[in-house]
């Protein structure tokens, strides 16, 4: 379709100042021209909007509540914690109900905003993922009346409407006038509190998201100095291993008396270790207290340097340098137009789309999936939610994080040498084994046919041929591709052998198409076999329902079939169902609408399936449970409205990715209807905005009308650039190159 007459509005990819762009870098590519299907201009036409926002404009239109509320599948799970952009270092308030504070749902970032009470502040957590973890290392506040009972279950009453949240910075008072604010570094974290009299302040290493995991610890003051170490094996991020994690801190001024818990009981003391040791502070009157505190992965020594470079910076001068960090991220696409509302979720979209994952690497050195310390010279990331983020994330982050995307695929890479497998959903030290398939071969193929270089492609290939073409052997880390030998034998997942089997089918088809590109990208004789791989998807089509069904082992098909019935193991539908999953071969969008009978057809049960969810009647409690049809809320069926395109109707695209953004997303802690899942509901927000949506595992995008009138995008631009004609459905798509 063409864009509106009364709208003149650009996409812009524009180069960054190549001062960071080292020799024979993407930034030094000579580009080729992009053709346009009409009515194009050359970006120089266009001046620059007077409203264009900027990135110190955007830090204030970003709001870190958006999203921490909601009910059961509609919980985001999002935290006002305070980071850097990708910093492990996340501080910010833990929440409970009178001591109650279940993970499912609502605590999976530790942090509830219906919830009333505070438990206290804690340093490191997940974003928005559907697992609670982490959650380390708590300061908490009590009345001295609750001496008699552990930390852990200390809380304060938090002042309804104190809240302030923005990139760099929170606050919050309580009812019993206890004023905590923090900002944050890399590793690093400044609290600052008003501390009424008779109120005491516990540092808690033995604490958590879901108050488990905790082996031992070691706390220590002397003056107002304090330090040492958590060994900690969460649910989900100590699933091989764990970490030791060490700290150093300061507190001024120093307390007048220090108590340690043993697990039993407060006593005077300065030492304690043991899975629940803690120390409490408590200060003769009221006292204006300042916390620095450092944490490391790697070394105690590394915490004491993360401390030193902290010990002289104040408050607001890292409160102002964390502010620029952000601004400079944000900066990275300016828009004009929209509405207020609009440009609020679209920057607090953006913002998050920076929160995972984690920067683990400290001065040249990261803990590995081996637990040993190896070395780096790039930044090595975990926490990668990849089932998730390989279908907006991470192409999102090809257009306006290259140098970031580089360096996911290079940590990626060492966690294979390191671990013996490229994971598929890495976090801090260990193997989650978390979600389905080779999901890591996408983010390889878009990097390598993209333009992504700095990167071993055929090191990564043969990397994940392992677990593409063979059953990891008995005892590995690495749960690999379930019932990948059947899949390759008879070309499907026998869904009376194996869970998940017709989802797994459909993935690992998804996965060798983007095997395929890789292969092709190297020239790799085996580029054939996969691009047939990747069309086994059809061999669950069901011609008489025209679903995707599971078939046994002998080639018939499950009986009894739902096609609604959520998450149903006779089904094997991961996390969803069969409506879920009936569009599921993006890849292959012909091919789809072939075994639909043609794109009239197509089209038809693409809006059964869109006209049917009860995301557009707008009551958010009716998304509490599973939506038996377009379910915004999770992963499978995330990519569904762009199908439209390819079936000839870009007008029907353009149509249901507007109602998805206005039903979906809003300012209001209710605002983002499902798990952000480390960015990718957020990303599919700025993707939707910009008006392009990839095609995942390949260098293909299909382009469509945005929401502003104005889009500028800043980023090195890698060789690709050029969109063919066929992928997108508008004119006037502009580059500029400077």
């Amino acid at each position: 379709m063409r864009p509106r007459p009364d709208r003149v509005w650009a996409l812009i990819l524009a180069l960054l100042s190549c001062a960071s762009c080292a020799p024979g870098s993407s930034g030094d590519l000579d580009l080729p021209p992009i053709e346009l299907d009409g009515g194009g201009r050359d970006a120089s036409d266009l001046p620059p909007s007077a409203d264009l926002v900027r990135g110190t404009q955007a830090l204030d239109l970003v709001n870190p509540l958006i999203g921490t509320g909601g009910a059961g599948f509609a919980y985001a799970g999002m935290t006002p914690a305070v980071q850097v952009p990708l910093g492990f270092m996340r501080v910010g308030p833990d929440t409970t109900h009178s001591g109650a504070h279940p993970e499912a749902f609502h605590h999976f970032s530790g942090y509830y905003f219906n919830d009333p009470h505070l438990r206290g502040f804690s340093h490191t957590r997940f974003v928005g993922t559907g697992t609670a973890d982490y959650g380390n290392l708590r300061v908490a506040f009590a009345p001295v009346a609750k001496l008699d009972r552990a930390p852990r279950k200390w809380w304060l009453e938090k002042s309804r409407g104190s809240e302030v949240a923005e990139p760099g910075y929170y606050r919050v008072e309580t009812a019993e006038g206890v004023r905590a604010e923090m900002t944050a570094s890399d590793h690093a974290a400044i609290h600052r509190y008003a501390v009424p009299t008779g109120i005491v302040m516990a540092i808690d290493p033995a604490a958590s998201v879901d108050d488990r995991g905790i082996i031992g610890s070691t706390i220590r003051i002397d003056g107002g100095r304090i330090s040492g170490s958590l060994e900690y094996r969460g649910d989900y991020v100590g699933r091989l291993r764990g970490f030791e994690l060490h700290f150093e801190a300061q507190v001024d001024p120093p307390p007048a008396e220090t108590l340690v818990w043993d697990g039993a009981t407060f006593a005077p003391g300065r030492e304690i270790s043991g899975p629940e040791a803690a120390l409490a502070l408590r200060w003769s009157s009221d006292a204006s207290v300042l916390l620095r505190v450092a944490i490391s992965l790697v070394s105690p020594e590394n915490a004491q340097r993360r401390f030193d470079e902290i010990e002289q910076q104040s408050f607001e001068e890292t409160r102002a340098s964390t502010r620029d960090r952000w601004a400079d991220v944000l900066d990275r696409v300016q828009i004009a137009g929209g509405t207020d509302a609009q440009r609020e979720i679209f920057y607090t979209a953006l913002y998050n789309c920076f929160r995972m994952p984690s920067r683990l690497d400290e001065y040249g050195v990261y803990p590995g999936l081996d637990g040993e310390m190896h070395e780096t010279d790039h930044p090595y990331y975990t926490d990668l939610s990849l089932w998730d983020t390989y279908r907006t994330l991470h192409p999102l982050w090809t257009l306006i994080a290259p140098d970031e995307t580089r360096d996911v695929l290079r940590s990626l890479l060492l966690m294979g040498r390191d671990g013996g497998y490229i994971p598929r959903w890495p976090a801090a030290l260990t193997y989650t084994n978390g979600m389905e398939g080779d999901s890591a071969a996408l983010l390889f193929a878009e990097g390598a046919t993209k333009g992504i270089d700095g990167v071993d492609y055929a090191t990564a290939f043969a990397m994940l041929q392992d677990t593409a073409d063979a059953p990891v052997p008995e005892g590995a880390p690495y749960g690999g591709r379930q019932g990948i030998e059947a899949f390759i034998a008879q070309g499907w997942i026998s869904a009376d052998r194996f869970s998940n089997a017709a989802s797994n089918t459909l993935e690992y088809a998804l996965d060798d198409n983007a095997m395929a590109e890789l292969a092709a990208f190297l020239q790799h004789p085996d580029e054939a076999r996969y691009r047939e791989r990747s069309l086994y998807y059809k061999n669950i089509w069901d011609p008489e329902t025209r679903f995707f069904r599971p078939r046994n082992e002998d080639g018939s098909f499950v009986d009894p079939f739902s096609v609604v019935k959520f998450n149903d193991r006779s089904g094997v539908f991961a996390e969803g169902s069969a409506w879920h999953y009936r569009f599921y071969a993006s890849h292959d969008p012909a091919g789809m609408i072939e075994l639909f009978g043609g794109a009239d057809a197509f089209v038809t049960e693409l809006d059964t399936f869109m006209e049917k969810s009860r995301l557009f009647n707008g009551d958010l409690a009716t998304l509490v449970l599973p939506d038996p049809y377009y379910w915004h809320t999770n992963q499978p069926s995330l990519h569904v409205p762009f199908l439209y395109g390819p079936a000839g109707r870009w007008d029907l695209l353009q149509h249901w990715t507007a109602r998805i953004m206005q039903f979906g997303y809003n300012t209001s802690p209710d605002g983002l209807v499902g798990n952000d899942d480390g960015g990718t509901l957020s990303s599919w927000y700025v993707l939707g905005a910009i008006g392009a949506f990839p095609v995942v595992g390949t260098n293909r995008w299909l382009t469509f009308e945005p929401t502003f009138d104005e889009v500028r995008i800043h980023g090195r631009a890698p060789a690709w650039y050029g969109l063919e004609p066929g992928e997108r459905g508008h004119a006037d798509l502009l580059a500029e190159n400077d």
